[in-house]
């Protein structure tokens, strides 16, 4: 009944614009604001009169059928198919909707048939095989898609139509055959290195055995050695993934799994890939980037001699690498070598150069340099000739190191205001609130600088010496918190952690109302996270601060951190 209703109805509305087609204006637009109204009957009226004055307009075609999916009226769909002109019946997106119709209606016979009949009249084209293959897939025909692509391959080729079969093969759980169907996609399209790398690792969560099927893969075709070994380098297992990324003993091989070693940590085994590059026959180009990256392994290994060796022949080449070359080996002198003349002297031509990217690396480097030498006019000159959020953050360092303590937190406020890097911005906030702090006791507050200049010189011992010797002198509540707090810093920097935990601890147990307890808690709860790999202290101390000092900063960060643990 509602079959013959709805046929009457649309014969009569195509009657009705034949005879009056003259009295309609601005129809294009009509059944489009209709649908927009959500007035879906009006909507489907003005579609259907269009689409009889205008036969091959395939667009208003398709938002008629598209509307009729979503309103789930499939048989509607049927009806207007079999209404439509020749053109449009053979437009693939048309008779595609009618195929889905029929799958909703559970008439999967005539589903097959409809999209099997796209796929003559388009001649088997690779697109119509794919088109309908997609269309099973989406419909959660599987076998059928499957079926599709594989018959498409047979005529278009070994290996086409992968990525879609591994669709297919993913959602059977078939994860052995998904593999293949990556490794094939990949060997088509090179440039899909990434999303083949990423689909492999996804496998590899879901079935660990895949990893085995991955190295035999391999090791039958070394097209796949590459990323194979990219893939096993990623799990850690270095000396598993050797094999694959150094098998032709190549440079390219060679750099990209140094490259790989050093961003996974494997600082002895990138430094023995790169020392076998430079044994090669290579360019000086080469040359310089191999010795550049091994000058990075050096410093993870702590081998600070020979990797100013290896910038010194960065240096010696002098091509684009140089000048991240003398920042190198200029941090090298500073934090570690503690030749502070030197360093300042490496880096002089890029500070009196005009601009330039790493202006303020620079500008932190000379600094600190300065400052650890002793020389804070020096600093203090070098840092007043900028105007960056960093300078101001380095400027108030220094004062408050100079015992002018209101220029120095003013100059910290600025840095803050002109949007300084969280990390600095952190320090300078701490640095600011210890100076309110300790307003109206100057005594402590020197104490706290003659701290802060021991730990800026690396003498550690000194350090802990005065904090506790301001124990016998200073025995109010929150003086004692205040030494506490700067003794764990101390701590943090020595990479004593325990101890470091203990003193921020001390904090919160020697005054709770203390404004450095939510900060103290704080940072105990992310030593016990990221040094002591204490999960549960951390937890329950990021809880506390929540819990007890719910309108801190420390709470706001607290909860981040937990969101992510």
């Amino acid at each position: 009944m509602k079959k013959t209703f709805f046929l009457t109805w649309f014969l009569f509305l195509l009657v009705f614009v034949s005879s009056s087609a003259g009295k309609r204006m601005a129809i294009d637009n009509q059944g489009i604001q209709r649908e927009r109204e959500g007035k879906i009957e009006e909507a489907i009226s003005e579609y259907i009169l269009h689409i009889e004055k205008h036969p091959e307009d395939a667009s208003i075609a398709m938002r008629l059928m598209n509307l009729l999916f979503r309103e789930k009226r499939y048989r509607d769909i049927i009806l207007t198919y079999d209404a439509m002109s020749p053109y449009l019946k053979k437009r693939i997106e048309i008779a595609g909707i009618l195929g889905k119709a029929y799958g909703q209606l559970g008439q999967k016979s005539d589903c097959i048939d409809t999209f099997g009949a796209i796929i003559r009249r388009e001649n088997g084209s690779y697109n119509s095989y794919s088109t309908v293959g997609n269309f099973f897939l989406s419909m959660g025909l599987i076998a059928e898609a499957k079926k599709t692509f594989l018959e498409g391959r047979k005529l278009w080729g070994d290996y086409k139509f992968s990525r879609d079969l591994y669709y297919c093969y993913l959602r059977e759980n078939d994860y052995v055959h998904a593999l293949s169907e990556v490794l094939n996609h990949y060997r088509n399209k090179p440039e899909s290195r990434n999303w083949a790398k990423q689909q492999i690792q996804n496998l590899i969560k879901r079935d660990e055995s895949i990893l085995q099927s991955l190295e035999e893969y391999a090791e039958e075709n070394k097209i796949f050695y590459d990323i194979a070994g990219d893939v096993i380098i990623a799990t850690g297992d270095i000396s598993r993934a050797k094999k694959f990324l150094l098998h032709a003993r190549d440079a390219s091989s060679l750099f990209k799994f140094a490259a790989i070693c050093l961003q996974e940590g494997c600082y002895q085994e990138a430094e023995e890939a790169l020392l076998q590059i430079l044994k090669q026959q290579i360019n000086k180009r080469e040359k310089e980037r191999a010795n550049y990256l091994l000058s990075s392994a050096y410093i993870h290994l702590l081998k600070y001699d020979e990797a100013l060796e290896a910038l010194e022949s960065v240096l010696s080449t002098g091509y684009a690498l140089k000048d991240s070359a003398l920042i190198e080996k200029a941090k090298i002198l500073v934090y570690h070598k503690k030749e502070y003349t030197d360093a300042v002297r490496t880096i002089e031509p890029l500070l009196n150069r005009k601009g330039g990217v790493h202006r303020d690396v620079l500008l932190k480097i000379t600094v600190d340099s300065y400052i650890k030498s002793g020389e804070l006019k020096q600093a203090e000159a070098l840092a007043g000739k900028s105007s960056t959020a960093l300078s101001f953050y380095l400027r108030g360092e220094i004062l408050f190191l100079k015992s002018r303590y209101t220029e120095s937190n003013a100059a910290f406020m600025t840095a803050v205001a002109r949007g300084l890097d969280k990390d600095f911005a952190n320090n300078a906030l701490e640095r600011i609130m210890i100076m309110e702090s300790l307003k109206g006791k100057p005594e402590l507050l020197n104490i706290v600088k003659d701290v802060e200049m021991f730990v800026w010189k690396e003498q550690y011992d000194s350090a802990l010496v005065l904090v506790n010797k301001g124990f016998d002198v200073f025995k109010e509540r929150d003086e004692r918190t205040m030494l506490l707090f700067v003794k764990g810093r101390v701590y943090v920097i020595m990479g004593e952690f325990i101890n470091a935990i203990s003193s921020f601890r001390g904090v919160l147990e020697e005054s709770e109302d203390s404004p450095l307890s939510p900060k103290a808690l704080f940072i105990a709860a992310l030593l016990y996270k990221e040094e002591m790999n204490n999960v549960t202290m951390a937890e329950d101390l990021l809880r506390k601060i929540i819990f007890d000092y719910p309108e801190s900063v420390e709470a706001e960060l607290s909860r981040g951190v937990l969101e992510n643990m």
